[in-house]
Formats: C-alpha cells, sequence, structure tokens
C-alpha cells in the first residue's frame, strides 16, 4: 500500500513474476488453530521466548500463520522478506536492537551478531510497544534507506475491520495476495479476513493463477439456507502494476474475471493497461493509496462511482478511509516544487497509522503534529471530496557547472528528456551514497529508451539541454526501478 508515483508517460514497471500459489482454505480457523502453535514452537528454540523477534517471511502458508500468530500473542517482531533477509537483517538489528531471528519456513531460529554491541532498545519500553506489542515493517526505501515502521497489533486489527466492513461485509471472501505480505499493502488482507464475521469461510491465497480465480467462489457449503440466501462470496486481488502486467502477458484473453474486485498499489497503474486488463479479462482494476506509515489513506471501491470531471492530470484514488483527516500544504522548501493542478503536499492522518519510526533504539513520531506529510504533491476535488495524487515532491539535483554548485528540481529536467520521441520514461534519482565519502558525484539519468542508443542520447541532450544540466551519467534501462510492493523507487544508492 504505496504511495502513487508517476512514471514518465505511464510506461508500465517491469513484470513482476507472482509466487506459486498457495491456498489457505477456512483462513481464520488456520490462523487460530495452526498460527500460535508454530510461533509458539518456534520461540521455545529460544531460552527468551518472550524476546522480540526478526520475523523472516514469504508468502507462504508459514509466513501467514507466523504474523497472525504474532498477532494474537502480542508478541514484538520486525518483518524482513526473506528475499532481503542477508542485507536487511543486519540494518535491523542495528535500530531495533533486536538479534533474535525467526523463520517459520525453514524452522530456523538464529542469532544476529553485530559487528558493534547494539543500542540501548529503550524504544521497547515505550507505552505503545508494551501495552499489546506489535509489528515493524521497512518502507521500500524509495527515497533513500528504509525507515524501520512500529504499528500497533491494535492498529492492524483496526485496519483490518475497516477493510472488511469496506469490501466483503455479507460474506466470505476468497483474498488474493499477489504482492508481498510483509509490507503494509498485502498484510492488510490477513487481518482483514482475521476480523471478519465469515473469517472461517474466507479462503487466502498466496501468489496468483489466474485459472485458480477465474470462476467465483463457491457457496461455502457450511451454510444452509435460509442464511445462505443473504450471504454473498467475494474474490479479492490485491495486486501492483507489474503483477497486472505480467497477467496480461501470459494469460489467455478468453477468461472472464468481471468478477474480481481489483486493487493496484504502488506506481500509477499505466491507462493503456487498465484500458487492457479490462478489454481482455472484463477485469476493472481500482486504485489503492497509502503508505506504511499511515496504512490505507483512500481508495477506489466497486459501489462508488468516481465523477468523470477532474483535474486531468492528476491521479484520482478514491475517497479517504473513514475518519482520515486530509490536509494539502504548500510545500516550505523552495527547492521541492509542485506540478500543474497540484495544490501542495497531501498530509493525511489515518486511525491506524503508526507509532512511529524506531531509529538507533528509539521511537521517533512520524511529525510533530500527528500528520504524515506523504512526499506527494496533490489536490482535493472539492466537490467530490476524491483526493488526487499528482508527482512525488522531490529534492533537487546537484549540479556542477563552470565551478558553481546549480541544484535544480528533476521534474524540470526529466520533462525536457521526455520530449525526445524516443524516450518512453526517465527518472533522475536521489544519489544516496553507500559509504560516507567526500567530493562531486555526477547526477545519473535513468532513461528508457528501446529505440536509442547511449551516444544517440548524449548527442542529444548536447543539443536540446541547457549546458547546465547536461553533464549527465545516461544510463539505458529496460524499466525504471520499483520496489515489491510496486513503488517507483526515487533513489540510488551510489559508492
Amino acid at each position: 500500500m504505496k504511495a502513487i508515483g508517476h512514471s514518465g508517460d505511464g510506461a508500465s514497471p517491469a513484470p513482476v513474476n507472482p509466487t506459486p500459489l498457495t491456498v489457505i482454505k477456512n483462513a481464520r480457523k488456520c490462523f487460530l488453530e495452526e498460527g500460535v502453535p508454530l510461533l509458539e514452537s518456534l520461540l521455545k528454540r529460544d531460552s527468551t521466548a518472550t524476546t522480540p523477534f526478526i520475523l523472516v517471511v514469504e508468502n507462504t502458508r508459514a509466513g501467514a500463520l507466523a504474523i497472525v500468530g504474532a498477532a494474537i500473542l502480542q508478541q514484538i517482531c520486525v518483518l524482513v522478506p526473506s528475499s532481503k533477509e542477508e542485507a536487511m537483517v543486519p540494518y535491523v538489528a542495528e535500530h531495533t536492537g533486536i538479534s533474535l531471528v525467526v523463520n517459520p519456513q525453514t524452522h530456523h531460529v538464529s542469532k544476529h551478531v553485530l559487528a558493534s554491541p547494539p543500542p540501548t532498545p529503550a524504544w521497547l519500553q515505550h507505552d505503545q510497544v508494551q501495552n499489546g506489542g506489535g509489528v515493524c515493517m521497512l518502507t521500500s526505501g524509495s527515497t533513500g534507506r528504509p525507515k524501520v515502521v512500529f504499528c500497533t497489533w491494535s492498529s492492524m486489527f483496526l485496519q483490518g475491520q475497516a477493510t472488511e466492513k469496506a469490501l466483503f461485509p455479507h460474506g466470505p471472501c476468497r483474498f488474493v495476495c499477489a504482492s508481498s505480505i510483509a509490507h503494509a499493502y498485502a498484510i492488510n488482507a490477513l487481518f482483514a479476513i482475521y476480523m471478519s464475521p465469515y473469517g472461517d469461510l474466507c479462503e487466502l491465497q498466496l501468489g496468483i493463477d489466474i485459472h485458480a480465480i477465474q470462476s467465483p467462489m463457491s457457496q461455502p457449503s457450511s451454510l444452509s439456507p435460509p442464511s445462505s440466501a443473504s450471504i454473498h462470496s467475494t474474490t479479492i486481488l490485491y495486486g501492483t502494476p507489474g503483477i497486472y502486467t505480467k497477467i496480461l502477458q501470459s494469460a489467455t484473453s478468453n477468461l472472464s474475471l468481471a468478477h474480481v474486485v481489483s486493487f493496484s498499489a504502488g506506481t500509477t497503474l499505466p491507462a493503456h493497461l487498465k484500458q487492457n486488463l479490462r478489454d481482455s479479462f472484463g477485469l476493472t482494476v481500482l486504485q489503492n493509496y497509502g503508505s506504511t506509515e499511515t496504512g490505507g489513506i483512500a481508495t477506489e471501491l466497486p459501489s462508488v462511482e468516481s465523477p468523470s470531471e477532474l483535474k486531468s492530470s492528476l491521479q484520482p484514488v478514491g475517497h479517504p478511509w473513514p475518519d482520515t483527516e486530509v490536509r494539502i500544504v504548500r510545500p516550505t522548501s523552495k527547492g521541492r516544487v509542485t506540478s500543474v493542478d497540484e495544490d501542495g503536499e497531501i498530509h493525511v492522518r489515518t486511525p491506524w497509522q503508526c507509532a512511529g519510526y524506531v531509529e538507533h533504539g528509539a521511537l521517533t513520531p512520524i511529525s510533530r503534529t500527528g500528520f504524515y506529510h506523504t512526499g506527494d504533491g496533490g489536490a482535493v476535488d472539492l466537490t467530490s471530496g476524491i483526493i488526487l495524487v499528482g508527482q512525488r515532491l522531490r529534492e533537487p539535483i546537484h549540479f556542477r557547472h563552470q565551478g558553481l554548485d546549480v541544484f535544480i528540481p528533476p521534474q524540470q529536467v526529466e520533462r525536457t528528456f521526455r520530449t525526445n520521441p524516443h524516450v518512453t520514461d526517465v527518472l533522475l534519482p536521489l544519489l544516496v551514497r553507500s559509504r560516507m565519502s567526500a567530493g562531486f558525484v555526477k547526477p545519473v539519468a535513468l532513461v528508457v529508451a528501446p529505440s536509442s542508443t547511449h551516444d544517440e542520447l548524449v548527442r542529444w541532450c548536447a543539443a536540446h539541454l541547457p549546458s547546465v544540466v547536461q553533464d549527465l551519467d545516461i544510463r539505458l534501462v529496460e524499466f525504471l526501478p520499483c520496489s515489491p510492493a510496486g513503488k517507483l523507487m526515487y533513489s540510488l544508492s551510489v559508492d
């Protein structure tokens, strides 16, 4: 559930290979009967079973059960995707002071040893942490290093309850998570099922097989008339633009998915991809908007029709979730510019937002006011109340020209790049140094131009870009980089 980021003319991010399909039937019952025993058996392998731990998860049965088991037991844990275990466990241990690592997929429990002593984990004594435990999740790191975000379990349950009331209030659902359950977007599916009165009849699919969802979910046999007459089963799909690209490329067009309530989060779902999905499968994809810090901010819903007359250059992402407060604030930094139709930066406060960031052993609030600064430009349509999201508000790019240090908004350079007919997408990322080093680093331009060469782009820049921004490290790429949750990565690590 990530903030939307525009990617040029809407070219699709790199296709993502969905994970192998795992199906959990009678999901809530399995959470209760299997999740708690699984986690307890793993924690008993350590002498201090109440110690906070790092939970390494995949989109597997064991991963889902362990997450919900941790919530039921009110444990304190940090979720790390297994694909990032090697890189992120040391990083998480450094910031949180947690060294116990639990992998429910492999049933392996270990201790991570830091090169230097970890910080005193004062954050673990915070009232919000002690009263009921909670979970830390990692942000995508789209504008720098990932942040460790702490959410109470009560906030996770609260959002799950709001989700089930909005999406499947009248019966069980088949919830398809084609995005990682280690992130705030897809993990919400687990808690929506857990909080639903029909949770024992729900089905959780981790990964995606289009043929497995081409038919509507069957009516549970345990329901007998007349109660079943008012019961409606729903199929819900949580995906990202990369997942939907993969669906379009791999599935046969004679499938009908018109019964599927599908959502996309991450980068904006390109208009042509959205239309192709509708034309090929009858699949209408709704936009979801949120962040790790806030959980869900706004969403389109199948029962609510969006007005046709909205600010055309901005992406409508639906109405705010109930009791969510939204402010549009003009940016105070002169280097962070808004685009046409953007009234300012979107600031929000949700009922289920995080308690703060865990940084070097301390719990830091997300802001002084309690409102999260999304970093997205946007507006609110005054007639409908729909949130409209524009471009990311980004830090200026550092150029050096004739002995002068010049800082220029990256959007302005990217806009000029897009006048090249061969360029389909471009990004000037914020450069993040992996090691502390002195000296100037030449700005990087990631360019998607399938029919052009590097030399041709260099010559074009010399002819069309102002001299002050011509000294660029141009890198031809097939796709702009995206996080596993589908968010455009606005930063790039450099030595």
